[in-house]
Parts: structure tokens; C-alpha cells; sequence
């Protein structure tokens, strides 16, 4: 069954979106992983941001996620990391962590970036965005053939993002990725949980 991951909107009010996570995986039934993105934020920000919400993740079960700054993952006790092309060199972070942490790795469009990443030992790979989305500027349209072609080849898991929300998802369930990532359709509506429980309902019923 594919999975939701959730990623965190691009900014945060630390002590609002504290209490809106927790509502919202006690009210959607949690998600296959949780993840921090906050590109704009000094470090110190992030490093507290994972303190303060990697216990309420823990707590409904759900793997926490940091993006980009992996030096955080040497001292907390996050679950993974998910790097872009220029966040990190994939082999390195293995050699680091080995098998303690799960290393995602983002490949937009691109079959030759993924190839090379599951080669070097990524644990999952993303692709998209498939639809058009805010969140991420300069994003390449991803064709959904992309999916199909990565799953009659490759064993490497994968999530798929970009613009995914209650209108397109079944179009990506047809191709069954392991996670199906969702940012605005979650953090732009006023019942972030509630929402949350559908998009579970939905890929449940998609088996």
C-alpha cells in the first residue's frame, strides 16, 4: 500500500504547527514519514524545530525526516534524511551512517539521477512534481511513464511528489509508489487532520 509523507510547509510558527502536527496525526490515523523542510531558516531554528516535533512524530509512530542539514541526524535521534543533488554527497552520508539512518534522495525528472542514486545506495528515491506546484520553484514537469518505467526496473523504493491533492491522487495510485509526498493539500487547509484521514482512506482503498 502506498504511503502519505508528509512534509512540513516551508515556514513554521514553532509553537502553532507544534500543536497543529499533533492534531493532525491523532485525528488522520499518522502517515508512512514526516519531514522537515525549511529552506529559509537559520540552523539553530531547524535544530529546535526537530527537538520540539520529532517526539510528537515518535509518539503516533511516524518516522521524522530532516531535509538538507544531516549534520542535525549525528546527535538527534532522527529516523532519516532526504538530500537534493547539491545537499550532500549520497556515498559520504552511507559511509557515515550506514544503515542506521534512511537516505532519500530527490531526482525530479530525471532517470539518470535516479539510476546513479539507487546505485550509490539511496533507500528511496522521489520523483516530481507531477502537477503544478508552489512549494518548489524551478520544478520540471515529471510525466507519470516516469513511474511506470522505474517500477518495471528498478527495486529501489520511491515517492512521488508535486501537487498532489484529492483531484490527481488516484492517478498516481495506478502506478503504486511507496509514497505519495503531500505538503499544500495537508498545511493550506483548515482541518489538516481531517484531511489527512481521507488521503489515508483513499490509499487503503486503493489496494
Amino acid at each position: 500500500m502506498s504511503e502519505l509523507y508528509l512534509i512540513s510547509p516551508p515556514s513554521i510558527n514553532l509553537p502553532e504547527f507544534t500543536k497543529t502536527l499533533e492534531q493532525t496525526l491523532k485525528i488522520g490515523g499518522g502517515a508512512g514519514a514526516f519531514q522537515l523542510r525549511l529552506k529559509d531558516t537559520p540552523l539553530k531554528e531547524i535544530e529546535q524545530a526537530c527537538k520540539t516535533l520529532l517526539p510528537i512524530c515518535h509518539e503516533y509512530g511516524v518516522p521524522f525526516f530532516i531535509n538538507d542539514h544531516y549534520e542535525l541526524a549525528r546527535d538527534l535521534e532522527i529516523d532519516g534524511i532526504h538530500i537534493g543533488q547539491t545537499d550532500g554527497e549520497l556515498k559520504k552520508l552511507k559511509q557515515e551512517f550506514g544503515n542506521e539512518k534512511i537516505i532519500g534522495v530527490s531526482c525530479m525528472d530525471s532517470k539518470h539521477l535516479a539510476m546513479i542514486a539507487a546505485e550509490a545506495g539511496a533507500d528511496y528515491v522521489s520523483f516530481g512534481a507531477f502537477y503544478p506546484t508552489k512549494t518548489k520553484k524551478n520544478t520540471k514537469a515529471a510525466d507519470l511513464n516516469l513511474l511506470t518505467w522505474w517500477t518495471s526496473l528498478a527495486k529501489t523504493p520511491y515517492a512521488a511528489i508535486g501537487g498532489i491533492n484529492f483531484n490527481n491522487i488516484k492517478n498516481i495510485l495506478e502506478h503504486n509508489p511507496d509514497f505519495i509526498c503531500v505538503i499544500s493539500a495537508i498545511w493550506n487547509s483548515t482541518k489538516p487532520g481531517e484531511n489527512l484521514k481521507k488521503f489515508n482512506d483513499i490509499c487503503r482503498n486503493c489496494l
